[in-house]
């Protein structure tokens, strides 16, 4: 989850971070963020560390506004875990 991060005042902003590659140090260089910010009451996907291979720059970091809006929303997140099979 996406909770506090610079800039953001927290408990405004929580999300996922999926498509995570990382370092052998399992420090992560690339991921996708998506997530909901209280703070300006928008939907978001943010690709800016995504790697950006052939992303517009106008869709790197996506927003849809809710203010004002009647808007109901059912997510639903599938985990599907399978054994690394290395080629």
């Amino acid at each position: 989850m996406v909770a506090g991060d610079a800039g953001r005042q927290d408990g405004t902003v929580a999300g996922l971070r999926i498509a995570q590659k990382k370092e052998s140090s399992g420090a992560v260089i690339e991921q996708t963020e998506i997530g909901y910010d209280a703070a300006n009451n928008q939907l978001y996907v943010d690709r800016s560390q995504s790697g950006n291979r052939g992303i517009r720059p106008d869709k790197i970091r996506q927003t849809i506004n809710l203010r004002g809006a009647q808007v109901k929303s059912n997510w639903r997140l599938y985990w599907i875990s399978r054994p690394w099979k290395s080629l």
